[in-house]
């Protein structure tokens, strides 16, 4: 599986979108798969908090409970929570933009890739990822830098298309979200 096309979004707290029939099986199957925010010791305070919909930081910011999660963070094969927010638009594998706000007047914390595309000279905004999934246009961006050509170092500008629309892993549906696979 590609891991950096692999996405979640939820429509609420993830603890709040669990079925009531699998809150049994839940908790093991969340060790199991998730980085814990939780030491063994505080394990069942911190379910008894989730199930009665109360806030757990005061057990999660215990020094055990921090030892632990930062421990359990280097565990290969669980997934590690990258980014919260509130939108999401992505392009293509490792084109993206996550946003802790949903619009671009709101500016919060930002995460973002745009392969290819230096950061430092473009200044890439949620308006500009939407605009490309909307109109299907790629955006043209600038990179510069210097290279060694005999013996010398020089600096170069180039202009680049930037954040494209065209995905080459599967069929883009006319909503411009949902994906089939490609016709063989």
């Amino acid at each position: 599986m590609d891991t950096d096309s692999n996405y979640m979004a939820l429509a609420g707290e993830l603890f709040a979108c669990i079925k009531p029939e699998r809150w049994c099986t839940f908790p093991e199957e969340y060790e199991r798969w998730m980085v814990t925010p939780y030491c063994s010791r505080h394990r069942s305070q911190f379910w008894e908090l989730v199930w009665n919909g109360e806030d757990t930081s005061s057990l999660t910011t215990q020094p055990c409970c921090l030892q632990s999660y930062k421990r359990d963070s280097r565990t290969p094969g669980k997934f590690k929570q990258e980014f919260k927010g509130e939108a999401i638009v992505a392009l293509n594998s490792k084109t993206y933009l996550c946003s802790a706000a949903s619009s671009a007047s709101q500016p919060g914390d930002v995460k973002l890739s745009s392969k290819g595309l230096s950061k430092r000279t473009n200044s890439l905004t949620l308006d500009n990822y939407r605009n490309v999934l909307r109109s299907r246009r790629h955006l043209n961006g600038v990179n510069t830098g210097f290279v060694r050509k005999h013996n010398k170092t020089l600096t170069y500008t180039m202009i680049k298309r930037g954040l494209t629309y065209f995905y080459a892993k599967r069929r883009v549906c006319s909503d411009g979200v949902s994906t089939v696979p490609l016709a063989v």
